[in-house]
């Protein structure tokens, strides 16, 4: 594993799905939809971030780098 920053656009929606679970809205497994609308971004997309997300979720929405298989 190694670490690399995110780039602007998973950031943006890393921000949209700490706001969108915190709304209570819908179970976060059901984000993707909201992702693809919202963020204007196609679906497979969604999914790899909304993964990335579920695996580096924090309380305190620190988004610094993620880490990635090498």
């Amino acid at each position: 594993m190694s670490q690399r920053p995110l780039n602007q656009t998973e950031y943006d929606c890393f921000m949209y799905l700490h706001t969108l679970r915190d709304s209570g809205v819908v179970n976060m497994f059901g984000a993707t939809p909201y992702l693809v609308r919202d963020m204007d971004i196609d679906q497979p997309t969604a999914r790899r971030i909304l993964s990335l997300w579920m695996a580096h979720f924090n309380e305190q929405c620190k988004y610094d780098h993620l880490m990635v298989d090498a």
